[in-house]
């Protein structure tokens, strides 16, 4: 079959792959002018300013182990690449299997319609010259990142100041000495919340919700992706089952609640002597720098946020006002694998409103508390708005959500020829090994 890929980013990239290796003809379209989608950057600023592109200390949120190809593995162990790292490890893959050779650059999709016969009709363009192909299929792995959300927040087209969306954020020099209002805390919004703390002479971080954090680290040294959890095993073996015999998820009764405590508590007294007694004869790493490249002592917790007491009980109290102060064994909400805006949630740098924002008049922020505070800028990481027909009524999908896709990939109307690659996230683990599987 012929077969169309749109993008040559991560997902884009192991599905060419793919393809291939079941003796399709695949033909990519990507705009940009080399593979690594988000990852790649131009030399010219410039060039970057209005499409999203990762910043300049970006480094990924879980271990290469999770971020990999089963079939293009890296590293023996567990570390966190930078986006110059991860960039240079796709081009590699694209280099390694040839897939340049399939892989038409500058090239900006802009319809794709289906035909009375099934077939797919692509139209792209490059260097300003439209031409349309005809594939018996087609794979979208453009990316959810293209539409940013700019409209959560309440009056935003009433600021008199600065609105920067995390999608055009490359560092932090902009807001040095500037009074700044953080929205919204997803995993690279806790990066840029502690890079703009540490340079701006005011900054706020609204939001209206708990995420539930995860530290990058473990015990200083190990990535946390590493490690097993009873919450992380219940929630595979036991919540996952069709009727397990015991529920313990919040509502059931108290005897089933007794039961399971009894389980933890009786797994935690077993193995928690012998993980000690074990802990005596491993070797500790040797290595001056740990999994995140930083120094490895003093032990840290996350990028730039040491293993101190604080910082443990700052992310503790977080934990527990995620889930209302009930108990959080088995985590119900999003997690958020990075802490490192704690340490200047700590220190005061950076000061917390979780009420959300009421209205905004000028340079004034009025909070859903009462609080009102003046801003000059206003960062927003509120993530991005997904519009599938944006490239044509044929790529509509019911809510614009993947999860409304057979296996979250493959739309139902289609007869299996069109899928959308890399726009569903794991609960743990990153899109590109999703998107292979």
């Amino acid at each position: 079959m012929k077969v169309c890929v749109i993008g040559a980013g991560p997902s884009g990239l192991t599905t060419i792959k793919q393809l291939l290796e079941e003796g399709h003809e695949v033909q990519c379209f990507e705009r940009s002018g080399d593979v690594g989608g988000i990852w790649q950057r131009s030399a010219d600023p410039g060039v970057d300013a209005e499409e999203m592109k990762v910043f300049d200390n970006l480094i990924l949120t879980i271990s290469m182990r999770l971020m990999a190809y089963s079939d293009f593995m890296s590293e023996p162990e567990r570390v966190f690449y930078t986006h110059k790292q991860y960039r240079e490890y796709l081009v590699a893959c694209a280099d390694r299997f040839g897939l340049r050779q399939h892989i038409t650059f500058g090239a900006r999709v802009e319809e794709v319609s289906k035909g009375k016969d099934g077939r797919w009709s692509v139209t792209a363009s490059v260097n300003g010259v439209r031409s349309t192909s005809v594939f018996g299929a087609v794979a979208v792995c453009s990316g959810p990142f293209q539409s940013p959300d700019t409209t959560s927040v309440p009056d935003i087209d009433k600021f008199a100041g600065e609105v920067v969306h995390s999608s055009a954020y490359r560092n932090n020099r902009r807001f040095a000495g500037k009074r700044v209002m953080i929205v919204g805390l997803a995993e690279s919004g806790a990066d840029l919340a502690r890079e703009v703390s540490d340079v701006a002479s005011a900054s706020t971080l609204s939001i209206r919700s708990y995420s539930f954090l995860l530290p990058r680290l473990h015990e200083g040294v190990h990535a946390t992706d590493a490690t097993d959890t009873r919450a992380l095993i219940y929630d595979h073996f036991v919540r996952s089952m069709p009727a397990p015999p015991i529920l313990a998820m919040f509502g059931e009764n108290p005897f089933q609640r007794a039961i399971f405590q009894l389980v933890v508590w009786t797994l935690g007294l077993l193995l928690g002597p012998m993980e000690w007694f074990l802990s005596l004869f491993k070797q500790r790493p040797a290595s001056e720098r740990n999994a995140l490249g930083e120094p490895a002592h003093p032990l840290k917790l996350d990028v730039g946020c040491e293993w101190t007491p604080d910082h443990v009980e700052a992310i503790n109290e977080w934990n527990r006002r995620s889930h209302n102060y009930k108990s959080n064994w088995t985590q119900q909400i999003v997690f958020s694998k990075n802490v490192s805006f704690i340490t200047n949630l700590v220190n005061g740098k950076l000061r917390l409103n979780d009420k959300g924002v009421e209205r905004i008049e000028g340079h004034r922020v009025t909070f859903k508390d009462g609080k009102t505070e003046d801003f000059d800028i206003i960062l927003l990481c509120t993530g991005f708005k997904m519009n599938f027909a944006a490239m044509g009524q044929d790529l509509a999908v019911k809510e614009n959500n993947v999860r409304n896709l057979y296996k979250h990939a493959f739309h139902p109307d289609h007869g299996g020829r069109l899928a959308f690659m890399g726009f569903v996230r794991p609960n743990t683990g990153g899109i590109p090994v999703v998107a292979e599987m």
